[in-house]
């Protein structure tokens, strides 16, 4: 006979019968191995020898020199791993225009991290867009509660000119800082930072943008845009 133990559920041997003990000590490898940290020679070597991953193995691959954990689906690096978040949109967002949500703000259903109860929060990321100069852009933040101390900071384009950069500091969830455009198809971008110190209630830090003037012409956050969270206490 075999039992596992309550915390990981690794096999364990139990029992006289000698077969048992045998194949409860194979079973008990095969869940050890998987805790192990996994070397490999290269990725081509890693993908003959372990075609499927589970969830949580980190393995090294000594030609990359990378350390990869799996996250369910694919190997990713271990800093990656470390983040409560890592976001990134993969196609342009949907348009917005004065036909659709206009200059109201929309939920990126991408660019969305959820915090615990308590702790200490970085932030960070990039928004790539474009959007018409007659309609520039604003974007926000939420986060749950009210935390003690709060607050971003983003750098773009100025709204006023099409050749200044402008800053925002915001320390109230939901407040806008506006920053303009340079024309439907013609790139931009903003870079923010921030940081959040919960005291009691669990939700999500949710980015949103809208148009800062409402416009028949496009608004589209592109491709590449992103946000990352790590959590410090």
């Amino acid at each position: 006979m075999s039992t596992v133990t309550p915390d990981q559920g690794i096999t364990i041997p139990q029992g006289a019968d000698l077969a048992n003990v045998v194949a409860a000590m194979a079973n008990a490898i095969a869940n050890l191995e998987t805790r192990l940290n996994l070397r490999y020679t290269s990725v081509a070597d890693r993908t003959a020898r372990h075609a499927v991953g589970i969830e949580g193995e980190s393995s090294d691959v000594a030609a990359e020199n990378w350390a990869d954990s799996f996250d369910g689906a694919a190997w990713i690096s271990r800093t990656s791993r470390g983040y409560r978040g890592m976001k990134i949109l993969n196609a342009d967002a949907t348009a917005i225009n004065s036909g659709t949500t206009g200059t109201t703000f929309v939920n990126d259903p991408t660019l969305v991290v959820p915090l615990e109860a308590a702790g200490s929060f970085l932030f960070g990321g990039h928004l790539f867009y474009d959007t018409p100069t007659a309609a520039d852009m604003k974007m926000t933040f939420t986060w749950p509660g009210a935390p003690t101390a709060s607050r971003w900071g983003a750098t773009g384009r100025d709204p006023a000119t099409t050749t200044n950069l402008a800053q925002a500091v915001i320390i109230v969830s939901g407040g806008t800082a506006a920053f303009g455009g340079l024309g439907a198809g013609t790139p931009a971008w903003v870079q923010f930072e921030g940081y959040i110190r919960n005291t009691g209630v669990a939700g999500n830090l949710q980015l949103q943008y809208a148009q800062s003037v409402a416009d028949a012409g496009n608004f589209t956050v592109r491709a590449g845009s992103n946000l990352w969270v790590l959590k410090t206490s």
